[in-house]
C-alpha cells in the first residue's frame, strides 16, 4: 500500500434478474464497507434484466445504477462499471 494516501473502494455488481438478491446483496456490501471506514462507491451494472432487478436497484442507497439496453454478458457489465468508477485520491 503506498503511505500517504488512503485506500477507497468502489464495489462493480453486474446482476442479470436477480430481483430476488440485489437488495440482501447491497445491504451486505455497504455494512462491509461502512466497517472498513474507507470512503466508497457501489456500481451496480443490471446487464439488461426482464425482471424487477433494476427498480429494486434504482431504489437502494448509496447507488449507481448503469442499466443496460439487453444482455451483453458478465465481462462487458464489469467493463462499464469499472469504466463509471470515481477514483478518489487523498493525501493524508
Amino acid at each position: 500500500m503506498n503511505q500517504g494516501f488512503e485506500t477507497s473502494l468502489a464495489i462493480v455488481v453486474p446482476v442479470y434478474n436477480e430481483q430476488d438478491n440485489v437488495s440482501r446483496l447491497h445491504e451486505e456490501i455497504v455494512a462491509v464497507c461502512t466497517d472498513l471506514g474507507y470512503p466508497f462507491e457501489v456500481i451496480i451494472v443490471d446487464d439488461g434484466s426482464t425482471d424487477r432487478t433494476g427498480e429494486i436497484a434504482r431504489s437502494l442507497s448509496p447507488v449507481k445504477y448503469i442499466r443496460l439496453r439487453r444482455n451483453f454478458g458478465q465481462a462487458s457489465a464489469l467493463d462499464d462499471g469499472i469504466k463509471s468508477a470515481v477514483i478518489f485520491t487523498h493525501c493524508a
